[in-house]
């Protein structure tokens, strides 16, 4: 029985069971973004084409650590840029939900400026890297 130690073991055994084509169009994966087939690890499929209207929206996790965020500095002096940051990255990550998953592709792009312009506001905000990192 092998054991699975961590992401780099995990990596390396996706390699080794040579599964590295798209699970849709048979092309290589790696060459641009794909995802892991929920419950079929390794297999994936392309970002381009997955069937996003099976799939919830994606960017939900990072709603719930804005929210955290937001209370985390919402009492603290000094930090109230952050809490806009938060408000702000906020809403437009909901308005990216409303139209889910229509236009997915666009959206997935979007929700990724979003939160990569969250992360470096909040950093210039003074909010701690560890709670930033969690985004």
């Amino acid at each position: 029985m092998s054991v699975v130690a961590d992401g780099a073991a995990l990596a390396q055994a996706a390699a080794r069971a040579g599964d590295k084509a798209c699970a849709i169009c048979g092309n290589e994966l790696g060459a641009e973004r794909w995802w892991v087939i929920p419950g079929e690890y390794p297999r994936g499929e392309h970002e381009r084409c997955r069937d996003w209207s099976a799939y919830p929206f994606p960017f939900e996790r990072q709603l719930d650590e804005l929210r955290k965020i937001y209370r985390r500095v919402a009492g603290q002096a000094g930090l109230a840029a952050g809490r806009l940051v938060t408000e702000a990255a906020g809403r437009e990550l909901r308005g990216l939900e409303a139209r889910w998953p229509h236009e997915a592709l666009a959206i997935l792009d979007e929700g990724r400026r979003v939160v990569g312009r969250a992360k470096n506001e909040l950093a210039a905000a003074g909010v701690d890297p560890k709670v930033i990192a969690r985004l």
